[in-house]
């Protein structure tokens, strides 16, 4: 069993499962669909897009940028696994595809699949033990939209105590 939690252990949990549940119905209702398959990402698998649909107006073009931005809120506070894909989607909005389409259908059977998801912040430690730590990471060429480098970082306030137990 896991040691006892300490007196100043606290957790923050970040629900917005009602405001998922609403980003749904919100392309739902712009769509016009009914029912969302099950998604394990929010990324179309390797293969699946035909080239030539980049070069054809998608259906949700007029409507984009509602339904991202509304899911970027989300994503912002609550659901950080969402904001790549959102992110790479709002880039082309003024140029909106067939591939786009597909792309934001995915995500939104993504977000549709984990809903309930919850963000979770928990500190196990005293405000005197804590520490920043950056994280970071590049990615050479790994946007095929741009072959730009990209970069990315994560602060994260640490301690010693990881998920209840001790390093």
């Amino acid at each position: 069993a896991p040691p006892p939690m300490p007196a100043f252990y606290k957790e923050i949990v970040y629900n917005m499962t009602d405001y998922a549940n609403d980003a749904v119905a919100h392309y739902l209702k712009i769509t016009g669909l009914t029912y969302l398959k099950k998604a394990s990402t929010p990324f179309c698998p390797e293969g699946s897009l035909i080239e030539a649909d980049d070069e054809v107006r998608g259906q949700l073009a007029g409507d984009a940028c509602s339904v991202l931005m509304k899911d970027l809120w989300l994503a912002r506070l609550a659901r950080p696994d969402l904001q790549k894909a959102i992110c790479d989607l709002a880039t082309h909005v003024l140029k909106w595809s067939v591939n786009d389409d597909k792309r934001c259908s995915r995500l939104m059977c993504y977000l549709n699949s984990t809903r309930e998801w919850k963000l979770v912040g928990r500190c196990c430690d005293n405000a005197d033990d804590l520490y920043l730590v950056l994280y970071v990471d590049a990615d050479f060429c790994g946007d095929s939209d741009t072959t730009k480098s990209t970069t990315g970082g994560w602060l994260v306030l640490e301690g010693p105590t990881v998920h209840g137990f001790h390093n």
